[in-house]
């Protein structure tokens, strides 16, 4: 009963609990995993900060207005010329999203032709994705890349 519950709590750390004990596993909760997760949160929040000085620069009056606004995925599709894109994925990821209490005894989920849609338009998307990363460019961007061990 106590697993159940603990599970219940922290569940990404609660099984390494049942062999550790409870009181070890809290332990390395809070000496190892707290602090680290809350050293790259800081780093979040600095890059977050630095960011939020120069998007005004970066971006035209119109586009800072609607990367700070509420996001509208209709409207964000309209203006990327995508229209035909979201109308074909939004009844398809509705299905999965937005679940009720009727879901018990209705058909929610993607039928494995409706699956196997999603999947090729998510290949041939990803092709045109890169396509497109490919051509796009800003002032002052550098070819370079970073590698850590």
């Amino acid at each position: 009963m106590l697993d159940d519950m603990v599970r219940r709590e922290f569940s990404l750390f609660s099984e390494p609990a049942t062999s550790n004990g409870y009181g070890y596993q809290a332990h390395l909760l809070r000496t190892k995993t707290i602090p680290k997760y809350q050293g790259q949160l800081s780093k979040v929040i600095q890059h977050k900060a630095e960011f939020d000085t120069v998007l005004p620069s970066l971006l035209d009056a119109r586009m800072f207005g609607i990367a700070i606004n509420k996001w509208n995925w209709a409207d964000r599709a309209k203006d990327a010329g995508m229209e035909k894109h979201y109308r074909f994925l939004y009844p398809y990821t509705s299905k999965l999203l937005h679940s009720t209490p009727l879901n018990i005894i209705s058909d929610k989920a993607l039928t494995e032709a409706e699956t196997l849609i999603v999947l090729d338009y998510i290949v041939v998307s990803a092709g045109d994705l890169l396509d497109l990363i490919g051509n796009f460019t800003y002032p002052g961007q550098i070819n370079a890349i970073s590698v850590s061990s």
